[in-house]
């Protein structure tokens, strides 16, 4: 069937360009619906997530138009799009070029037009003159406002554009160049307060979850046949479709491996589209690599195989339709584009094309736009020559237009008809595949016929297949989003959605594969198989934090009491993945004991369908009915789910490390996992969340069985793949793995390797994969062959960080016997990724001793198996590696080496934990002996250069109600016992004297020389995201033939220190003496002799505790009731401040009891300095009635002789400059006695010399200058310390 057809208009605007632009009404939709969306009061984004050759640079003029914006900025990645906005901004504002202009600046500071100043003039002189201005996101990034890496610029232009307060930004292909590091940068600096910014994208996959429901409009393929298909005329005069032009697509998919033969790649290597395209290289200085023949440099490797596929494609076969198989064919495809691997690809497939019996010798033009191409085209060129040989009459001329990547986006070229893709494979994004393919869809009417259909050639049928699952899964999602149904399930019922999302995709573009002679199309129910292969990936890559995980239906309806009591008792965790630990057991909803009937039901839903007032009492009543059962199971759902969610992300790291008998990956199944996994690895990764392999094994009905076993095979064949990468490539590969696994909890924190590379290279040096920000991957600059402009790219290549004497030390090559190599120990390791990065800063230096000593046959381009020895010999000479448990010694070696057998490495599992507590010096000589890690009886004692890692932070004692005792101060002492030198990351209390860990070894590393903080966070999910370990995290480094300055009084801002100093030289009183301890008050031995039943209410160790919860463990003891022998209690009830009466004889009681004083919440906030205390209270004695006290959720503070002293006090503690100083020691959520050290004590009477009638900030002012503070001192406590009613 030929592609173009008959077509006749009576449109003008298609022949007529002074006529009128008329928007279709889905682009009036969207312009619409950002217009009210920016104009209320909401967020000020927007998303049109709609398809490409929708109009959207149009519809975002035509936005700017109605919105009256004064300064519009256009941003894309793409360059060449400016000619795209150029043409509709004339066709916008054609008539209204007095009142707005356009201008642009991509490239440099000759590309371009207009002058920003002459624009911002005019708006200065003319209040209604508008203007919209284009800048391309390379331009932006250079500049030093947003870049601080060499080559970055200080050009005034790119810092006035980023510095504009823009009303409207317009970023273009949203989804392209905006998710690096520097491309956030840009966006964020171009945020202003009222800025709004409106987000295009034809495929926004990534940044959908960035907007809420009322944000995103969407139009895609299956909306947009569909109008073409239902369209009706509105009245007699409305005869055209504005949808008739759009052409239908097609996707036929070949299977080039078997086209092409098995004898097709040689050498034993696994067939792939990038294989087979392959071509010959210089192979660093060699101009003739190994095996290549003469004259075949940049000729494809296999080119008679790539000859014989040009030939299939012109064959005439009677049981297979191939492209150019028939004139009628050829016809069809007169104008196509071709996408290749990469730049030398083009180059060799062009000249093979210009060779060919068909497609060379003149007979179609080849446009060879790859970058560096036949004739180095340049990207502002690349559109233009296509246009120039498809020519003014597309039907007398052929071209074939290759390229890796330009003209793939955010261009049209009419005449095109197919695409060919003959890059990547299977592991290619489906955003960048639908970008592609939909290149070919454009509109095209001339000569009286118009493009009714288009193709798209695949010769990698798994690629289009899970590209097609997954955009029909996106749409689902979007299409279930903007339903007005939101109470939709949209996991018990997503499937069906995605089902008829794919039947309908597929009713509008066909996927056909052509296979043996066999035509075969592909229907929804095969097809949709692809899908599971689609969650199973995101399922891997969310680290099993998905709700595709599980058996929804499952869940909701069909959990036993057994597995809801089960759950009950687990800790929360959020789809975040932070933890929230219960204090007593959750209670589940029996959702299906009263439920609606379907009668009931069904009612409800055609009550839904109505309008409100067209609804009857009873239909109203069951749709109320339908709206509470759909609210409850949504709200069981979600508790059910973070339940079982806090079990799935302790798994993936399981997985990934399990050394198990049969070591293929097909081998983990959810019916064997636990028996996989021995006893003490499994009470190390899931014990503190109290999970037994038998109560796993219980909830195991409530996973999907196949995306389990689906997702966790992924993990070992994404490894088994990076086996075989390059050094560089592999680090980037399990790494990015590491990266998807979650911190569980506090107890078994994992670090991730972004701040691995923080901590070492900020410590030790070496070589470090994250830039200087540690925002993201280096980045190197290149030379972007898809948009011909130097750009930055993301670069597996790490950077050199020189700390001296202490890098080349610590990181020296070689045998540590024979050439004083350096042995790194890490202790505690769970993932492997600290000696992962200390091999790494080695295997550098000794890969150029193996160059040096003539071992590499070719220097400049080792092979995998070369890299490997070297790799091989850094582990076994200068890595040593202790875990506490199996487990974590699996994962370790998974992550140094994956699945090679790599022996007579230093890698142990010991019961550390245990043996660090109970004897460190024991364990510290087992580690330093030879024998110990030969598994042999030798004496030799080894001496080790560093000592690095991640120590276990506490360990939580089970029922006896103290908490969690701490284990990172053992391992520090632990890690000086073994080396001279090291580096730690561990929680940071003790540098505030804060904590449990014991005073006299707070004292002892405050006070060394040898010790210092490198790094501090307060927040320490700046370090471990979901991860909450109050007072924040430190990095700390030990050298003992180093002299530090003593830390003493840790401080994080210099501003703090000086203040304190001041404060300390006045010599005042601490006001930490008027300061009670937490347990002032206390249960007596009359309570338990009047009431021996009540023994055992509370922990052995609390027996006498006014606890935080002691009115509701004793509430017939403490009462609303007051009588003769009963005092006051200050406590907490149902979540309630409040007061309770209690027998005088059951409290003992502090001195200040019978005076006043000053309440204040002993636990309260995060540590962070200057937040607000929750609200003190003055504890008020009244003559003749018994006074008042509290429990251990608060402290007493003073006692004082009137209510006027008191008031004082609680004046000076909510003073700005009294919780400044309190926050030097209070690194926690608590504030006992201590925490208020380095607050000066002040008289509260009336002879002070501080006037406490005055208000809390006037008395901040009198303490300023009582104290001598400065300016700078000033506005730190004033920006820093949040003011407290």
């Amino acid at each position: 069937m030929p592609i173009y057809e008959s077509y006749i208009t009576a449109d003008t605007s298609s022949r007529d360009p002074n006529a009128p632009i008329v928007l279709r009404d889905e682009q009036k939709d969207a312009v619409k619906m950002a217009k009210n969306h920016f104009r209320g009061k909401g967020s000020k984004q927007f998303l049109w997530n709609a398809k490409m050759r929708f109009g959207k640079t149009l519809s975002a003029l035509q936005l700017a138009k109605e919105m009256g914006v004064r300064r519009t900025l256009i941003v894309t990645h793409r360059p060449v799009v400016e000619t795209n906005f150029r043409e509709d901004f004339e066709k916008i504002f054609k008539d209204e070029h007095s009142n707005w202009d356009y201008a642009s600046r991509f490239d440099d500071e000759e590309t371009g037009s207009g002058s920003l100043d002459a624009l911002e003039a005019k708006l200065a002189e003319d209040p209604n003159h508008h203007f919209v201005f284009f800048a391309s996101m390379q331009y932006l990034r250079r500049s030093s406002l947003v870049n601080s890496r060499p080559g970055a610029d200080d050009n005034p232009i790119k810092k006035q554009i980023l510095e504009t307060d823009w009303d409207l930004v317009v970023v273009d292909e949203a989804h392209e160049g905006t998710d690096t590091a520097l491309g956030k940068k840009v966006i964020d600096t171009l945020r202003k307060a009222d800025t709004k910014m409106l987000h295009l994208s034809g495929t926004p996959y990534k940044l959908y979850n960035q907007f809420g429901e009322k944000e995103v409009y969407t139009w895609d393929y299956i909306k947009e046949q569909r109008a073409k298909r239902d369209w009706q005329p509105k009245d007699m005069l409305d005869t055209e479709n504005p949808y008739a032009t759009l052409p239908e697509m097609k996707i036929f998919t070949y299977d080039l491996s078997k086209l092409a033969g098995s004898d097709a790649v040689a050498g034993g290597k696994t067939f792939s589209l990038s294989e087979f395209f392959s071509v010959w290289k210089k192979e660093g200085r060699r101009d003739n690599p190994d095996g290549m023949p003469e004259g075949a440099l940049g000729r494809f490797k296999y080119e008679e195989a790539v000859k014989n596929f040009l030939d299939l494609l012109c064959s005439t076969d009677s049981d297979n339709n191939y492209p150019f198989s028939t004139e009628e064919y050829q016809e069809n495809f007169h104008h196509t584009l071709w996408v290749v691997p990469g730049v030398k690809e083009a180059k060799a497939l062009s000249r093979m094309l210009k060779e060919h019996d068909i497609f060379g010798h003149g007979a179609f033009k080849i446009i060879n736009v790859a970058g560096n191409g036949d004739e180095d085209e340049q990207r502002a060129d690349a559109l233009d020559k296509v246009m120039e040989a498809i020519g003014d009459d597309p039907d007398q001329t052929y071209t074939i237009t290759i390229s890796c990547g330009r003209l793939t986006t955010g261009v049209t070229v009419k005449p095109w008809t197919a695409v060919f893709y003959l890059k990547g494979a299977d592991s290619t994004g489906a955003s960048t595949y639908m970008q592609t393919i939909f290149r070919v869809q454009s509109a095209d009417v001339r000569n009286g016929k118009m493009k009714s259909q288009c193709y798209v050639f695949d010769f990698a049928p798994d690629r289009s297949l899970k590209a097609v699952a997954e955009a029909s899964r996106f749409a689902a999602k979007a299409a279930r989003q903007s339903s007005k149904n939101k109470d939709k399930d949209k996991d018990s019922e997503g499937k069906s959605d995605e089902k008829q999302q794919l039947e309908e995709f597929l009713s509008f573009c066909p996927v056909i594969s052509l296979d043996g002679g066999k035509m075969v199309e592909f229907k929804a129910e095969s097809l949709f198989e692809q899908i599971n292969h689609v969650y199973n990936d995101r399922i891997a890559r969310n680290g099993f934090n998905d709700n595709a995980l599980y058996d929804i239906d499952y869940i909701l309806n069909s959990m036993s009491n057994e597995e809801l009591d089960l759950i009950g008792g687990l800790d929360d965790v959020d789809d975040t993945g932070k933890r929230k630990p219960v204090k007593k057991k959750t209670v589940f909803v029996d959702i299906n004991k009263n439920g609606l009937t379907p009668a009931q039901r069904k009612n409800g839903e055609n009550a839904e369908k109505k309008d409100p007032k067209d609804r009857t009492p009873e239909e109203q009543a069951a749709l109320e009915a339908l709206q509470e059962e759909k609210s409850l199971k949504r709200e069981e759902k979600k508790k059910r789910l973070a339940k079982l969610r806090g079990i799935a992300v302790r798994v993936p790291l399981l997985i990934f490390g399990g050394r198990f008998n049969n070591e293929d990956s097909d081998e983990i199944t959810l019916n064997n996992f636990t028996r996989k996994i021995d006893d003490a690895s499994w009470t190390e990764f899931m014990g503190t969340i109290r999970v037994t392999k038998d109560d796993f094994n219980a909830l195991k009905r409530c996973f999907n069985v196949a995306r389990f076993e689906g997702a966790g095979r992924l993990y070992r064949q994404w490894t088994r793949e990076a086996d075989a990468m390059h050094v560089e490539d592999r680090i980037k590969a399990i790494t990015d793995i590491h990266d998807m696994f979650a911190n569980p909890d506090k107890e078994t924190v994992l670090t991730p390797w972004r701040v691995v590379n923080m901590h070492l290279s900020d410590c030790l040096g070496g070589y470090s994969f994250w830039n200087e920000e540690f925002t993201g991957p280096n980045e190197i600059e290149v030379f972007d062959s898809a948009t011909a402009l130097i750009d930055w790219r993301e670069t597996t290549r790490p950077r050199f960080v020189d700390r001296g004497d202490v890098t080349r030390q610590v990181f020296k090559s070689g045998d540590p016997a024979t050439k004083g190599g350096a042995r790194i120990l890490e202790i505690n390791s769970k993932t492997g990724l600290y000696p992962l990065y200390a091999t790494y800063s080695i295997y550098r230096q000794r890969k150029q001793e193996f160059i040096d000593a003539g071992l590499i046959a070719n220097p400049d381009d080792l092979t995998i198996e070369e890299e490997q020895v070297i790799w091989d010999d850094v582990l076994h000479d200068n890595i040593y590696v202790i875990t506490n448990t199996l487990m974590a010694e699996a994962i370790t070696r998974r992550t140094l080496f994956g699945f090679r057998n790599v022996k007579h490495i230093h890698i142990k599992n010991d019961s550390i934990v245990k043996r660090a507590k109970e004897d460190a010096e024991a364990l510290a000589r087992d580690l330093r002996s030879v024998g110990y890690w030969n598994g042999t009886t030798a004496k030799a004692m080894l001496k080790f250069s560093a000592v690095i890692g991640n120590p276990p932070y506490q360990e939580v004692n089970q029922g006896n109600g103290n908490g969690a005792d701490p284990l990172y101060h053992l391992f520090i002492d632990l890690g000086m016992l073994l080396a001279d030198k090291g580096t730690l990351i561990h929680p940071a209390r003790f540098l505030f004297k804060a904590g449990k860990t014991p005073k006299d070894w707070n004292e002892k590393m405050l006070s060394s020389k040898h010790y210092k903080v490198v790094g501090y966070w307060a927040d320490s999910s700046a370090v471990f995201p979901s991860v909450d370990v109050k007072g924040g995290i430190a990095t700390t480094y030990w050298d003992k033939d180093a002299d530090f300055e003593p830390i003493g009084t840790y401080s994080a801002y210099q501003e703090l220190s000086t203040i304190l100093k001041k404060v300390r030289n006045t010599n005042d009183a601490s006001f930490s003496t008027i300061v009670g301890p937490r347990e002032a008050y206390g249960l007596t031995d009359i309570l338990y002799e009047e009431h021996p039943d009540m023994l055992g209410r509370q922990s052995k160790g609390h027996k006498y505790s006014l606890s935080a919860n002691i009115l509701e463990i004793f509430p017939e003891l403490f009462t609303e009731e007051e009588t003769d022998e009963s005092i006051q209690i200050y406590g907490r009830y149902n979540n309630q401040r409040g007061y309770r009466w209690v027998k005088d004889s059951y409290v003992s009681k502090p001195d200040n009891f019978y005076s006043y004083k000053v309440f204040v919440p002993e636990a309260n906030g995060t540590g962070a300095i200057g937040e607000v205390l929750s609200t003190p209270v003055i504890g008020v004695p009244v003559i003749g009635v018994p006074v008042i006290g509290h429990t251990d959720t608060f402290l007493s503070i003073g006692k004082f002789a009137s209510a006027e002293e008191a008031s004082a006090c609680l004046k000076y503690v909510k003073s700005k400059f009294a919780r400044c100083l309190l926050g030097t020691l209070k690194a926690t959520q608590h504030n006992p006695r201590d925490t208020w050290a380095n607050v000066p004590l002040q008289d509260f009477t009336s002879a002070s010399d501080i006037d406490w009638s005055k208000d809390v900030a006037d008395i901040d002012r009198q303490l300023y200058a009582k104290y001598g503070l400065d300016a700078e001192e000033i506005d730190f406590i004033e920006r820093m310390i949040k003011p407290m009613e």
